[in-house]
């Protein structure tokens, strides 16, 4: 694992990753439909590489991160 691999994903560029509004975001977040963020203090943020994964997996529901590389 590399440094580029831990890059975080604001709010924004998740939904712009995933082509719909801020909005739509919030409302798979509270359905557990997208991988839980880490929490900054009061800022969430999203591994890059853990969301790629999720994509790849076919983004399913209450999705946890298997492990490996």
């Amino acid at each position: 694992m590399t440094i580029d691999d831990l890059k975080m994903l604001t709010k924004t560029e998740l939904a712009s990753v995933l082509n719909i509004s801020i909005r739509s975001l919030q409302r798979k977040m509270n359905k557990g439909e997208v991988p839980e963020p880490v929490k900054i203090g009061a800022s969430l943020r999203w591994v890059r590489s853990l969301i790629q994964e999720w994509i790849l997996a076919g983004c399913p529901k209450n999705y946890v991160h298997q492990g490996g590389k």
